[in-house]
């Protein structure tokens, strides 16, 4: 049932406004392996009064023999035939068995068709795309009753064969769900309700920073454990779920997905993102479609993100890490693999000291960018944002020093908002060498962006900021990330 979805507000209204709608609806499910696309459906639709549910799941590297065979099985289920199915020959004729039984449902019923790993069912030369495609031109689009639904987790298939396509199933869909990790406050939701999991904001956000809000991963993590024993039972031990995840999601989500391994290797090198033209130079590629059919799709699926800065051109975009995930993979796991599997309590040693520290500043960072819009309104500012963004500059000459800033929120009442974010396990403390590097980003930004809008500094941090002669002279405001946790 609905309540057992937590969180995915906007994917569960999509889902209960295309169930209430007087016309026949057509919806495409996709996004990265473990994220729970197949809960959200079930939940939504199974053993609720008045609708006929159906669900196939394609059966990986099936024949077409057994992937009809499996769907005439799911046929003589949901609609309790004594006599079984003689089964067809070919896709065609099965959808229309399919359909003949629909037509044979009272009126007054809703009919949810769920045709979970399409890509999986429709195997090269199965004729499977053509049988959806004619039946729901043919039938179905004139059914109010139907709702069909089709999902896949492997990314470049639904987003080459479906939503991008320009022909076949694109022109059929009303409706569309990229279904992304959990936020920060639905993680903690979902460990507190769901596993009985309660950590604090230090040891919830230092979990997250590893494992993201990824449902299956979530899944794994056990009550009466820190931070530290969470990361290193599911990341460092040979039988945890996340030290061999990271090839098994590529291998499952793409085609030839050695490509999309090495884009994503060359942009977790460049903390605060890579330009195109470096990531080319890096791969030794032309610019092309190839290039860009593999980038569209990682952004698609979330483990990496094209932003422009504040205050530049589409062409200076930048292209950063998005999963969180892949990240702690690529800088912590893979690096050491053969003799973390020697080590029984890897994290405990590494997960302190100025490696961890640097990786958490970072990691830390990137998970408050995403949670931008909880920032705007632990401030209070969420109905004033024009704009959010980053911003960095690179010195000239010797004489002028460089900045950067982490997060910036662009308001109609003539003032920016500029958020320094710092990650730190105890109170986080601005000595001299640091209020140093904060005027001198103020003054840089002002003398280099936006002169005329007025400027107020914000501390995010876990912790809190110590109260002393830098802070009182510099800082306007501090949030603390347990705020976004309300939000």
């Amino acid at each position: 049932m609905e309540k057992s979805i937590i969180g995915r507000e906007k994917s569960k209204k999509i889902l209960r406004d295309i169930l209430n709608s007087d016309n026949s609806e057509f919806l495409a499910i996709y996004g990265r392996r473990r994220i729970g696309k197949t809960f959200l459906v079930r939940e939504m639709f199974r053993d609720i009064r008045n609708i006929l549910y159906m669900e196939v799941t394609g059966k990986k590297g099936g024949s077409i023999d057994d992937q009809i065979d499996h769907f005439c099985q799911q046929i003589e289920k949901t609609f309790t035939l004594v006599i079984p199915i003689q089964r067809p020959k070919n896709w065609k004729r099965a959808f229309l068995i399919l359909d003949e039984l629909v037509k044979q449902q009272s009126k007054k019923s809703k009919i949810v068709i769920f045709l979970d790993e399409l890509p999986w069912l429709a195997s090269p030369k199965s004729g499977v795309l053509g049988a959806i495609d004619h039946l729901w031109n043919s039938e179905w689009t004139q059914d109010n009753r139907v709702k069909l639904i089709i999902c896949g987790s492997a990314a470049s298939w639904m987003l080459n064969k479906v939503i991008n396509d320009k022909g076949g199933l694109h022109n059929r869909l009303s409706e569309r769900i990229n279904l992304m990790p959990l936020s920060l406050m639905e993680t903690k939701i979902y460990l507190e309700k769901k596993q009985k999991v309660r950590l604090n904001t230090k040891d919830l956000i230092t979990v997250y920073m590893a494992i993201g809000g990824v449902p299956l991963y979530l899944d794994h993590v056990k009550s009466g454990q820190t931070a530290v024993e969470i990361i290193n039972n599911l990341c460092f031990c040979g039988t945890g779920i996340l030290f061999d995840e990271f090839d098994l999601i590529f291998n499952a989500l793409f085609n030839e997905s050695q490509k999309h391994v090495e884009i994503i290797k060359q942009v977790t090198k460049k903390r605060k993102g890579i330009t195109r033209k470096e990531l080319l130079s890096c791969l030794k590629l032309e610019s092309g479609g190839g290039f860009n059919k593999i980038l569209n799709e990682l952004v698609a699926s979330g483990f990496v993100d094209i932003y422009t800065p504040y205050g530049k051109s589409k062409k200076d975009s930048l292209i950063r890490v998005n999963d969180e995930y892949c990240y702690f993979y690529l800088k912590w796991i893979n690096p050491k693999k053969n003799s973390i599997k020697r080590t029984k309590n890897y994290w405990h040693t590494h997960g302190v000291g100025r490696r961890f520290e640097s990786w958490a500043g970072y990691a830390f960072e990137a998970v408050m960018l995403k949670h931008a819009y909880e920032v705007s309104v632990a401030l209070g500012i969420e109905k004033l944002v024009l704009e959010v963004g980053s911003w960095s500059y690179i010195s000239k000459s010797r004489e002028e020093k460089g900045a950067q800033i982490d997060m910036l929120f662009d308001r109609s009442d003539e003032n920016i908002t500029i958020v320094e974010i710092k990650f730190s396990v105890n109170q986080f403390v601005i000595g001299k060498k640091y209020a140093d590097e904060l005027e001198n980003k103020l003054v840089t930004f002002k003398r280099k962006v936006n002169r005329k809008k007025g400027q107020l500094l914000v501390m995010l941090t876990i912790n809190g900021v110590q109260k002393n002669a830098f802070y009182n002279k510099l800082v306007d405001r501090e949030v603390l990330a347990a705020e976004l946790l309300s939000v």
